[in-house]
């Protein structure tokens, strides 16, 4: 099955000394299950799949071969005490650009062609960065030029790095002087007052959103998701903010795309204000 070309294959690892090799024909359409210890392949529904007995989780996959080429993706749970998926064949949901699909722990976001046609590319993203860049914000206060770092550095603030006040808005560099005072721990961590407006609110470094897929537009970075600094485009903050994702196995709440951290505040996300050069 692996070594003639002109028949398709699925092959699952079970263990370092034991991989199944499932053989498929060009033809008929693609329908597995996935679990944490087994897949099983049919060539249609209505024929059994094989099934884990200590699986908890499961992942149907169904893939047509023939226009209109449709994919399929189902989740479940098991029941141990029946012995069978729950949902798998009840559950019915085509696939359309934009679909969340819940894997019990792990959210997929599926995107089609025509979809991502219509989002920034790795190249874009980058061309907007350095178009804010060239822009030379800088801080109200200490009249630093400002720049966003580079999208491959994630880890630690650099000294030209643009910080946010989630309150209102306005775009500082880092400083840590003066309104020590004023800091208090709030709900969303501590709270710092804006030399600006006096709005006491997180004090955050800014990141640019890296990942495309991830964009409804490909309109500039303006906006930033709350309370964890990802910047992006407005139509992407507000539809993301919309969104309830899985959150363990009984709640939703809406997250940052980026990074899944939930979101607060009013909206979860603010428009940045920031100053231009003085000259």
């Amino acid at each position: 099955a692996i070594s003639n070309k002109d028949q398709h294959s699925i092959s699952y690892t079970l263990s370092r000394a034991q991989t199944v090799v499932i053989g498929r024909s060009t033809e008929s359409p693609i329908d597995f299950v996935v679990t944490d210890t087994v897949a099983g392949s049919q060539s249609n529904s209505d024929t059994q799949s094989v099934q884990s007995t200590i699986s908890r989780f499961a992942c149907r996959i169904m893939c047509q071969r023939t226009p209109p080429y449709t994919a399929r993706i189902y989740a479940a749970g098991f029941d141990s005490s029946k012995n069978i998926f729950l949902g798998v064949e009840t559950e019915t949901q085509e696939l359309v650009d934009g679909s969340l699909i819940d894997l019990c722990g792990a959210t997929l976001l599926w995107r089609t062609a025509e979809g991502l046609s219509h989002t920034p590319t790795l190249k874009h993203l980058e061309a907007l960065r350095q178009e804010i860049n060239a822009a030379r914000p800088q801080c109200p206060v200490g009249f630093n030029t400002l720049a966003f770092p580079s999208m491959r550095r994630k880890d630690t603030p650099d000294e030209k790095q643009p910080w946010v006040y989630l309150q209102c808005g306005h775009v500082h560099g880092y400083h840590n002087w003066g309104n020590h005072r004023e800091e208090r721990e709030g709900r969303e961590g501590r709270l710092r007052e804006c030399p600006m407006c006096r709005a006491k609110g997180p004090y955050v470094p800014l990141w640019l959103g890296c990942e495309a897929g991830f964009y409804v537009d490909a309109a500039p970075p303006t906006h930033t998701f709350n309370p964890c600094g990802h910047v992006c485009s407005e139509k992407t903050a507000a539809f993301w903010s919309q969104i309830p994702l899985p959150h363990g196995t009984h709640t939703f709440h809406t997250a940052c795309p980026f990074c899944a951290q939930q979101l607060s505040g009013e909206q979860g996300y603010i428009r940045l204000i920031f100053q231009g050069p003085l000259d």
